[in-house]
């Protein structure tokens, strides 16, 4: 059985999900490393995220009761895993070119 807490928090972080899903600026960039955005979810956690054109990465969940300077050091870190593993992705999967046709014609 899941307490009510749990319930809560789930909750709120879906509909956080759902906010960054349909506009990913929606919340503000983190002042702490360039590129990434936070989600307070509940007053002691905060989402810190990233995306490009097609997905969303969430970086780290931080309880905002520690040391803001721990903050930095994750996220420096955890950026720097995400950059390599994101260009890894890309060599393995090169990016398809698209084509959009909007009311205009024009092309991705």
């Amino acid at each position: 059985m899941v307490c009510k807490s749990k319930k809560n928090f789930i909750k709120k972080l879906d509909q956080s999900l759902t906010l960054i899903k349909a506009n990913p600026e929606y919340f503000q960039k983190s002042e702490l490393v360039k590129g990434l955005h936070r989600c307070v979810i509940t007053k002691h956690i905060t989402l810190y995220y990233r995306y490009d054109d097609s997905n969303i990465y969430v970086v780290t969940f931080f309880d905002n009761r520690q040391n803001l300077g721990r903050l930095k050091t994750i996220l420096i870190n955890k950026s720097i895993r995400l950059r390599k593993i994101i260009l890894d992705e890309n060599e393995r999967n090169p990016p398809i070119s698209r084509k959009y046709k909007g009311n205009s014609g024009a092309s991705l």
